[in-house]
């Protein structure tokens, strides 16, 4: 499990996608904030946002035991389903390519949504502003 104040090598773009988005919504006239981090945390992301290496253990571990890790939140269980869905149409597809090739191409491939609830948009869009507004 990804340990607290952790790093990822996305989360910057992650974020600006996010205030992208949310600054597309706002110049569209959206009525309420609430309507659009959840606007937000439906609509399709250029990636999955997991490292490659971070899916590569969680699905190994499900074909080793045939079991997801345990205290998954829903949104990253589903994730972390869809991104397995791929890897084995990718791999039904092309049968020489490896698993970690197989999960590298399936993260970075455009995700259906953000895989997060419309309060982590929120959470992290202000957070994200507080830490550029320092700058």
């Amino acid at each position: 499990m990804k340990k607290r104040k952790s790093h990822c090598d996305w989360k910057e773009s992650r974020n600006a996608e996010l205030q992208e988005r949310f600054l597309a919504l706002i110049g569209c006239g959206a009525p309420d904030v609430n309507v659009l981090f959840e606007a937000i945390a439906v609509s399709p992301a250029p990636r999955f946002y997991i490292s490659e290496e971070r899916a590569y253990q969680l699905i190994g571990h499900h074909r080793r035991t045939g079991l997801w890790p345990r205290g998954m939140f829903p949104t990253r269980l589903r994730m972390i389903k869809e991104i397995d869905r791929r890897v084995q149409l990718l791999r039904r597809a092309d049968p020489s390519l490896t698993l970690k090739d197989a999960v590298f191409e399936a993260v970075n491939s455009p995700a259906p949504c953000f895989y997060l609830t419309s309060s982590s948009v929120r959470s992290i869009f202000y957070s994200s502003r507080r830490v550029s507004s320092r700058a």
